[in-house]
């Protein structure tokens, strides 16, 4: 499992075989900011794949899936909610609190700032990638 950090998002991952990935985004949520997640699973990796100098199961790879997770995440929100929305997507309000948690760390192109904890804290997880 890893963590990553993007914006005021907490995204916890974890490869399983074949290009898939699972976990949750955490972000602040309602009047008290208590956190609250959204479960994802079946987060494929890109087509073509990592190739073999990243590989899936690699700080490179992790930080690329986690960025992906927090787009997903945030795209079916208040505004941006049709008819076809996937089961899988999160309620209108989490997507909102996703995306309100994330846009101020992403840049001009779309592209998020990925952080990685620092292992020095107390608080980060032994075999956080």
């Amino acid at each position: 499992m890893a963590r990553r950090i993007i914006g005021d998002a907490i995204v916890n991952i974890q490869y399983s075989d074949r290009g898939d990935y699972r976990g949750t985004v955490s972000v602040p949520y309602g009047r008290g900011k208590k956190r609250k997640s959204w479960r994802f699973s079946d987060l494929h990796a890109p087509r073509m794949g990592f190739g073999p100098r990243i590989g899936y199961d690699s700080p490179r790879a992790y930080d690329e899936m986690a960025e992906s997770a927090v787009g997903f995440g945030s795209y079916y929100t208040t505004h941006n909610r049709g008819d076809d929305v996937p089961d899988w997507a999160p309620s209108e309000e989490l997507a909102d609190a996703i995306s309100d948690a994330t846009a101020w760390a992403q840049d001009d192109r779309g592209k998020y700032e990925v952080r990685r904890p620092s292992r020095s804290r107390k608080t980060s997880h032994k075999g956080t990638k």
